[in-house]
């Protein structure tokens, strides 16, 4: 692979980014659509909140541990082929959940799809870092990422409003044939597509020393443990929908307005994202978005009416993209040799975050209450965003005395 900068055949063709963008779309869409279904699903299974949301933790674990496979996968065959082959199963399985039976059918369901999905949207990351120079890889990676935003408010939004009028299980259902239909263009397109990628892929090593290598560095392990705490505090979004539904009396339809707000908010930031990041530089843009955050998610806490809570959710997507970016812009280049183990080795840490916060909200909300949980995540957010600013600061500042 090679540095930051250092590619010579210039930035991948528009089409290869429009196909990895919309996979992405449908990878993050079957991820959040489980969200807010949980309510649907307990009623469903005849079982209690924090066992409904099994298919939600197992989704973002079982994405998390198929990185432990992807990066070294994608160092052989390359990164395009790669998310193309994780494509192919992720549809195959998603589908399988439209005809589950059981909650143990649907938990088991989800935990292949979540790992075949696991190299989609990393390996679409780290195809970027191999093909597009640095100066112009954040502007890439915005428009990567705007599917995978989008793919976030639908899986918000749109499957909580078609709760409303058709079961959960069709919602499984279309998703995957979408996905489908995305895979059968990366497999037309791949020998054009995979060619640059191609040619940066090396010989299949040992996952445990690949890794190993990468976090016996300093730097990639202040980049994990962000991420994983970042990753963490999302596992609360959602029992705000179980809190819209509890204490605002919300239907499916108006859950899922609300939490497309966190979408709305991420993608906002995709757009802009060229003006903010050179106006607050990435310090500003990891110091302001957790402030904003917190502002975001304390809104949520606190509001009386569920319109109030879309704007805080609104808020809380924006801040919490401006974090999230920074972190993603710094993994593409925190090992330039290994791009594909060290990018997905950060989504490693981030989705198995997530499904550690699902499980720890899970079990502190009944204690607490759903609204001082929220409260402490915007906390959280705000005290990630300092620190790795600092961080990032005084290894700069380092490296240039």
């Amino acid at each position: 692979m090679t540095a930051a900068g250092d590619a010579t055949d210039g930035p991948p063709h528009g089409q290869a980014i429009l196909l990895l963008s919309l996979a992405g779309f449908f990878s993050i869409a079957l991820l959040r659509s489980c969200d807010p279904l949980v309510p649907e699903i307990a009623r469903s299974f005849d079982a209690s909140i924090a066992e409904a949301s099994a298919p939600v933790i197992a989704y973002a674990v079982a994405y998390g541990m198929g990185q432990l496979l992807f990066g070294p996968v994608g160092s052989r065959l390359g990164t395009f082929r790669t998310a193309s082959i994780g494509c192919t199963f992720a549809a195959l399985f998603s589908l399988l959940c439209a005809f589950v039976a059981s909650l143990d059918q649907l938990v088991a369901a989800r935990t292949l799809a979540g790992f075949a999905a696991g190299g989609i949207v990393p390996m679409s990351i780290a195809f970027i870092g191999e093909t597009v120079p640095y100066s112009q890889r954040q502007t890439t990676l915005a428009r990567l990422m705007t599917g995978a935003i989008l793919g976030s408010i639908a899986g918000f939004a749109v499957s909580g409003m078609l709760a409303h009028y058709m079961d959960w299980r069709y919602i499984f259902a279309l998703l995957s044939l979408g996905l489908a239909a995305v895979t059968g263009g990366l497999w037309l397109h791949l020998p054009r597509l995979a060619r640059q990628a191609a040619q940066r892929s090396g010989f299949l090593v040992n996952p445990l020393r690949q890794y190993a290598r990468i976090l016996r560095l300093r730097w990639p392990r202040v980049v994990l443990v962000a991420v994983a705490i970042e990753g963490a505090v999302f596992g609360v979004v959602p029992f705000i929908g179980v809190l819209l539904a509890r204490e605002h009396g919300l239907g499916n339809l108006g859950i899922g307005a609300v939490l497309g707000c966190l979408g709305l908010g991420s993608l906002t930031f995709a757009v802009l994202a060229g003006r903010i990041i050179a106006r607050l530089g990435e310090f500003g843009c990891a110091r302001i978005g957790g402030a904003v955050a917190l502002g975001g998610f304390a809104l949520v806490a606190i509001s009386p009416a569920p319109l109030l809570v879309g704007v805080g959710a609104y808020a809380a997507g924006l801040g919490y993209m401006m974090l999230h970016n920074t972190l993603q812009a710094n993994a593409t280049q925190m090992v330039p040799e290994d791009r594909s183990g060290a990018v997905s080795l950060f989504a490693f840490c981030l989705f198995t975050g997530q499904a550690s916060g699902v499980a720890l909200f899970a079990a502190i909300t009944p204690l607490v209450g759903f609204r001082p949980a929220i409260m402490a995540s915007g906390v959280v957010v705000l005290a990630v965003g300092l620190a790795f600013a600092a961080a990032k600061q005084r290894m700069v500042a380092a490296a240039e005395g």
